[in-house]
């Protein structure tokens, strides 16, 4: 089934179909849609929803362990990580 949705794919005209990408190309811009199975398509949502969570928490911890310094190097940044929050 992979090899003929490939196949298929492939021979379309209409859309730009760039092949198989690597796992870590998802996210920096290779394909504007992925093609998975169900299973594999969840677990690596998950797997990047994870990630994104796990940074974010991180980085407030770090941000209150660092007391005073932390908050004011925060609110530096706050500009320009507006985006991260999306």
């Amino acid at each position: 089934m992979t090899k003929k949705a490939f196949e298929l794919l492939s021979e379309e005209s209409n859309i730009n179909f760039v092949g198989n990408i690597e796992s870590r190309d998802i996210l920096n811009g290779a394909a504007d849609v992925v093609v998975t199975d169900g299973f594999t398509g969840n677990a690596v949502l998950k797997s990047i929803e994870g990630t994104a969570l796990n940074i974010t928490q991180l980085l407030k911890e770090s941000i209150l362990d660092e007391g005073i310094k932390g908050k004011m190097g925060a609110l530096l940044l706050k500009n320009c990580v507006k985006w991260f929050k999306k």
